[in-house]
């Protein structure tokens, strides 16, 4: 994705939550954007994540991740959820988050805060 389309992901996002933690995109549920917080939390780098499907840092098993990603992702209302997550350290935790859909040029995507980290 270009700089410019992940600008303008970032921006329609901001409308939402003026302080992003993730983009995802709504088709295939894979990272588009990951901001410095939540990149700390999991102890991974931006590199490492973009493009990498949101259910591969769920602690839960894959069926469990993908419906609860599907139901986030169905969403068309803000709504809070606590995600179980693997750091990359292999420590289990949980997030608490706020995801907000969006739409960019017709296509959804997925923005989410993180509001409270507690141990898995």
């Amino acid at each position: 994705m270009s700089s410019e389309s992940v600008e303008k992901l970032i921006e329609a996002a901001k409308k939402k939550v003026p302080d992003p933690d993730a983009i995802s995109d709504g088709y295939d549920m894979t990272f588009q954007w990951i901001g410095k917080k939540l990149c700390k939390i999991m102890g991974y780098k931006e590199s490492e994540l973009l493009d990498r499907q949101v259910t591969n840092v769920h602690s839960d098993s894959q069926e469990h991740a993908r419906k609860m990603e599907s139901e986030i992702f169905t969403l068309s209302e803000p709504t809070i959820k606590t995600v179980p997550v693997k750091t990359k350290q292999g420590k289990l935790i949980k997030l608490k988050m706020k995801f907000f859909p969006f739409k960019v040029d017709g296509n959804p995507y997925m923005t989410a805060k993180v509001l409270e980290v507690t141990d898995g």
